[in-house]
Parts: C-alpha cells; structure tokens; sequence
C-alpha cells in the first residue's frame, strides 16, 4: 500500500490544522489578542495621519498607505495561509470600530479604504467576506450620499465595487459567538475603546506603587515604633544606638509616597487638559 493516502507505511502524521491547534493551545488565544491590540494601534496612527491631510481621495490615502509602510503590518506576504482567515477576520473586526464610532468623516472614509485594502490582499484560496450588521451598512450609504453631494467619488465607487465582488456578509450581531474555546477570548461588540491614550509603562509602575500604600504604611508604622523605642532606651541609658539605613529610608517612605501621588496626579491633569484642548479643536474644525 502506498504512502499517498493517510499515514501510510511513512508513519508520517498528517499536519494539523489551524481549528485543531486554536482548540488545544491556549496561549494562541493570548498571541491572537496582541495581534488585534497591535493593529488597532496601527490604525489609530495611520487615520490619524489620514485625518491631517482633509482629504477624501483614494489618491491621498494610497500615497499615504505607501508613506508610512502600512502594507507590511496588513496579510501581505503572510505564508501561513491557514492563519489568514483569523487575521483578516479580526482585522475587518477592529475597522469596523473606526467606521461605527469615528468622530469625523475622515476618519471613516480612511477607515473603510483599509478595509477595502485588506480584503483585496487576501489570498484567493482563503477569502474573508466582510460581516456587517444592518445598521453599519446604512451608515456607509449614507457617508457615500453625503461624499457625493459634495462631488467625492472615490469612496462611492469602492463601496459599489465591494457590492458587486459580494464582498459583504450581512449578519445579524456584530460578531460571532460560540461554545468553542476560540470565541472565549474575543470581544463580541463593537467597542468605543479607539484613540484612548495608552499608559506611560513609568507611570504604570508608580501606579502599582501606589496600590501598595497599606503595606507601606504598615512597615512604617514598624519603624516609627521601632525608632520611639531606640531613643527611650538612649534616654534611660544615656548610650546612643545608630538607626539602621534600612530603616531610616522606610521612615521617609511615607513622603516619598506623598510626591508620587502629586507627581501622578499632575500627570493626570495635563492628560486631561490635552484631552481637553484636542475636544475644543475638532469642535472648531467642525464648525
């Protein structure tokens, strides 16, 4: 018998596929997530990019696209063509925040050419239609409506080129859910988390410092005592006993906690304030 067909007399196992090691190793759940994080800060950057230049052409956004090298964090050039249909399926999944709650036209119509881009790199053997709930497809009306009012064709050529290619699955929530271990993991909304200013890793760390202030104070509160008591003893016995380094820095710690919390919270502050004055500066570009 030939080897062809199966393990045959090679004992060669068959190769397993995707669906089979997304069921049994967890950790790709994990390394999927950052995948997803990671492209949303990648978008987040490029739109916000998009947005500066004021334009609605698919001439600006393709030297845009080339500019800042876009393609290379995208499916082109993936070999793994079996992980594909999960990239690109989360990858339509995390656009589709930007077209649902983007807060301006630009960052929408930018948002919908990466989609079209996306899906036009996928390999023919593996392609992803684009889900959309009823309500998202309606909002792309309606941006092409408003664009052609004002003369812009680009975007309502891509939109009537993806409808005819069939490009779109229309579904009836926003993601699919599922018993299987591989839908535990993902979101199953479209979330408004887009443009949310990541933590600064420093003041993550003062962060966790903070949330530690109890077990400081307590070992404080065993120092201060520990320092009453040394110079009682001096005082009955007239010989002076030297603190302890260690222990001198504990009693300074309670003040050195007090400068983190204001440093923190002047950090906070100037987020806000930024927060604030990039809010009043959009409300006047739209005006």
């Amino acid at each position: 018998m030939s080897g062809s067909g199966g393990m045959g007399t090679s004992g060669t196992k068959p190769k397993p596929t995707i669906n089979k090691y997304c069921e049994d190793k967890p950790e790709f759940f994990e390394y999927h997530r950052k995948i997803e994080e990671a492209f949303q800060r990648d978008c987040e950057e490029f739109l916000q990019e998009y947005e500066k230049r004021k334009d609605f052409t698919l001439k600006t956004f393709s030297e845009l696209w080339s500019q800042l090298d876009f393609e290379s964090t995208s499916l082109a050039g993936q070999d793994l063509i079996e992980e594909l249909p999960y990239f690109a399926d989360s990858y339509f999944f995390i656009i589709r925040k930007f077209l649902k709650h983007g807060s301006n036209d630009y960052i929408k119509v930018g948002a919908f050419y990466l989609m079209h881009a996306i899906y036009s790199q996928q390999h023919k053997k593996s392609i992803i239609k684009i889900k959309l709930v009823l309500s998202e497809f309606t909002q792309l009306q309606e941006l092409a409506a408003r664009l052609l009012e004002t003369f812009e064709r680009d975007f309502d050529f891509i939109l009537y080129k993806l409808i005819c290619e069939e490009a779109f699955q229309f579904v009836a929530v926003e993601r699919d859910a599922g018993l299987e271990p591989r839908f535990v993991w993902q979101e199953l909304e479209l979330k408004n988390d887009i443009f949310q200013k990541q933590i600064d890793p420093v003041k993550k760390i003062v962060k966790s410092v903070l949330d530690s202030e109890s077990d400081i104070k307590g070992l404080s509160k065993v120092c201060q005592d520990y320092d009453k008591a040394l110079k009682k003893y001096e005082e009955e016995t007239g010989k002076i006993v030297r603190v302890q380094p260690q222990c001198t820095l504990v009693l300074n710690m309670e003040a050195e906690l007090q400068k983190l919390k204001n440093a923190v919270s002047g950090l906070d502050d100037i987020t806000v304030q930024e927060e604030s004055e990039s809010d009043n500066k959009d409300e006047d570009e739209n005006d």
